[in-house]
C-alpha cells in the first residue's frame, strides 16, 4: 500500500516539478550559448553584425539573470513546496480525505516523506549537472583536455590523502549524509507544522515559532559539537606532532592527518546531530499523525 500512496504523491507533484525542471533546461543552455560565456569573454560572438550582436547581449544577460534566479530556486522552491504539499494533504481540508484511507497513519506520513527526499535528489542532480554544462561551456577544449589527463588512481590518492577514505566509500557515505541531511530538514519542518497544527488559532503562526526554537536548539547542538571538535583535533596533534605549540612548519604527512582527523570527526559529529534530530522530528510527527490531528 506504501507504494500505492507514494505513485499517488508522484502523480501530484510531478507537473509542478516538471515545469521548474523545464525552466532549469532551459536557462542552462541559453547560459550555455549566450550568457556566461560572454562574461568570461567578451570578444567570443556568434555574430558579426553589431545589431545581433546587441541582441546577442540581451539575451545573454536575460539568461544570466534568469539562470541565477533559477538556481536559487530550484532546491529552495522544491524544499518549500514538498513542506506546503505536506501540510495540505495532511493538515487542512485535504486531509479529510487522507485520513479517511484504509491506510495506516505512518504510510501517509512515509510517503510523503520518501517522495520529498526523491524530488530533492532529483532537484540536486539537476543543480549538478546544469552547473557541470555551465564549467563546460566557459572553455570546452580545457575541460576535455582536464578530462583525457585526468587520473583515477591520483584523485583516489588525494581522497584517502585528505578524508581517510578511498573515492567509492567517500561518495557512499557522502550520498548517505545528503539523505540524513535531507530528511532532518524536511522532517523540522514537518514536526514543526504538526505540532502547529494543534492550535485552535494561528496554527501557521504556531508552526513557525516551533520551527524557529527546533533550529535553534539544533544550532546550539551543532555549535557545541563543533567547540568539541576544536579541541579533539587540538588534543590528537598535541598527543601526535612534536613542539605542536610551537611551531606550525607541518610535514605533508601531518598535514594529510590534520586532514584526515578534521574532516571524520566534523562529519560524523554532523551526521549523528542530523540523524538524532531527524529521528526526533520523525517520532514527533508521528505521533501527532496517529492520535493528535486537528484537521482545520
Amino acid at each position: 500500500m506504501l507504494g500505492k500512496l507514494i505513485k499517488h504523491e508522484f502523480r501530484s507533484t510531478y507537473k509542478t516539478m516538471l515545469v521548474i525542471y523545464i525552466m532549469t533546461i532551459v536557462t542552462t543552455l541559453g547560459c550555455c550559448f549566450f550568457g556566461i560565456r560572454q562574461f568570461y569573454s567578451y570578444s567570443w560572438s556568434l555574430a558579426e553584425n553589431e545589431t545581433l550582436r546587441r541582441i546577442q547581449s540581451i539575451l545573454g544577460i536575460t539568461f544570466t539573470i534568469a539562470y541565477v534566479v533559477i538556481v536559487i530556486a530550484l532546491v529552495l522552491l522544491t524544499y518549500i513546496l514538498m513542506c506546503e504539499r505536506f501540510y495540505k494533504s495532511m493538515y487542512s481540508e485535504q486531509g479529510y480525505l487522507t485520513h479517511t484511507l484504509p491506510v495506516s497513519p505512518l504510510s501517509n506520513l512515509n510517503a510523503r516523506l520518501i517522495t520529498s527526499l526523491i524530488w530533492l535528489f532529483v532537484s540536486g542532480i539537476i543543480l549538478l549537472i546544469s552547473i557541470l554544462l555551465i564549467a563546460i561551456s566557459l572553455d570546452p577544449q580545457a575541460f576535455w583536455e582536464d578530462l583525457r589527463l585526468f587520473s583515477y588512481s591520483a584523485f583516489d590518492g588525494g581522497c584517502v590523502y585528505s578524508t581517510g577514505y578511498h573515492f567509492p566509500v567517500f561518495l557512499l557515505i557522502l550520498l548517505l549524509f545528503i539523505l540524513v541531511a535531507g530528511a532532518n530538514a524536511l522532517l523540522l519542518v514537518f514536526a514543526a507544522l504538526s505540532l502547529g497544527q494543534l492550535a485552535n488559532l494561528h496554527k501557521l503562526r504556531a508552526a513557525v515559532g516551533f520551527g524557529v526554537a527546533f533550529a535553534f536548539l539544533e544550532q546550539f547542538a551543532a555549535t557545541m559539537v563543533m567547540v568539541r571538535i576544536v579541541d579533539k583535533v587540538v588534543d590528537d596533534f598535541r598527543q601526535n606532532v612534536p613542539h605542536f605549540d610551537t611551531s606550525w612548519a607541518l610535514s605533508i604527512e601531518q598535514t594529510g592527518h590534520l586532514a584526515r582527523v578534521t574532516f571524520q570527526t566534523t562529519f560524523w559529529s554532523m551526521f549523528s546531530i542530523f540523524a538524532v534530530f531527524a529521528a526526533i522530528y520523525y517520532v514527533i510527527c508521528a505521533v501527532i499523525v496517529k492520535k493528535h490531528v486537528n484537521l482545520e
